[in-house]
């Protein structure tokens, strides 16, 4: 897999598991679950950049489930892998759509395995931004004061449809805006070609990824 968003995220959730969530303060709550999301975020969109359809699903949802744990667990809350499959489900996000959504995606010759990228990622992003306000205000989702447009209807998968609406067009937009989708491409064709190793284009992708 792509092991310098995977170290990165790896190493994000290691600082968490030891935070004294009794005693931390709110500042160091805010950069936790910043850091949290935006880690998980970049491990989905390069996990997501291998070419097999189907493959993303099974490697995405470990990476949100562990995300979300880790949210719970920065708001001093234990959340069970049950539990949090529940939460994506109530979004509209479980399992059976996102292969819907992956699957789709990924039928787009050549282009497909690369522009998934900037789905994986705001998916991800998304599940992980709803969650956090989730978590901390229960099942009947309120607006606060961090650009909560999207918060105003309390259904659950209708906010998440907004919200990943939105950060799924900024990440397409970045996406095209740095050329991300040929520049993969290219990392690709060279490591097909011998010019890069694996840990070589690990470490190009996730530079490229750090632009959405």
């Amino acid at each position: 897999m792509k092991a310098d968003s995977l170290m990165g995220m790896a190493s994000t959730l290691k600082r968490v598991a030891l935070l004294d969530v009794e005693r931390v303060t709110l500042e160091t709550r805010v950069q936790t679950v910043f850091g949290i999301i935006r880690s998980c975020s970049f491990a989905s969109a390069a996990a997501a950049l291998q070419p097999v359809p189907l493959l993303d699903v099974p490697l995405l949802l470990p990476i949100q489930v562990r995300m979300v744990q880790a949210l719970g667990r920065a708001h001093g809350k234990s959340l069970d892998t049950g539990s949090v499959l529940e939460i994506l489900d109530l979004y509209g996000a479980g399992i059976a759509a996102q292969f819907a959504l992956f699957g789709a995606a990924k039928l787009v010759p050549v282009v497909g395995s690369v522009s998934v990228a900037p789905l994986a990622y705001s998916l991800t992003l998304s599940i992980g931004e709803l969650t956090d306000h989730y978590i901390q205000h229960g099942r009947n989702v309120l607006p606060r004061p961090l650009e909560a447009a999207w918060l105003e209807d309390d259904k659950l998968a209708a906010t998440f449809k907004k919200l990943f609406t939105k950060r799924r067009a900024e990440a397409e937009a970045a996406f095209a805006e740095h050329d991300l989708g040929d520049r993969l491409q290219q990392l690709q064709d060279a490591h097909k070609r011998g010019l890069l190793t694996d840990d070589e284009l690990a470490t190009k992708r996730a530079a490229l990824l750090q632009q959405l």
